[in-house]
């Protein structure tokens, strides 16, 4: 397993194993940064609708635990297709 997923949040959904695959995918495609002990303080992952983006940052350092959130519509991450 790449990472856990933190405290739910009521915006991200709730299914563990798809938002750790949302994170696997993200980190393999290179939609990451910020690495820190190991793990990407940030991660950026466009769902299947191609509207919403979600933002997970790290925990402490290393715990590799994250806590996400969806973004803005106007927001948007350079790079992420």
């Amino acid at each position: 397993m790449l990472a856990t997923w933190g405290a739910p949040i009521t915006k991200i959904p709730s299914n563990r194993d798809r938002v750790e695959g949302w994170l696997r995918q993200a980190v393999e495609a290179g939609h990451a940064g910020g690495w820190e002990k190991g793990y990407p303080r940030y991660v950026w992952y466009r769902d299947q609708d191609g509207e919403t983006i979600y933002e997970a940052r790290q925990g402490s350092p290393g715990d590799g635990r994250y806590h996400g959130y969806p973004l803005e519509p106007e927001q948007e991450v350079r790079g992420l297709p």
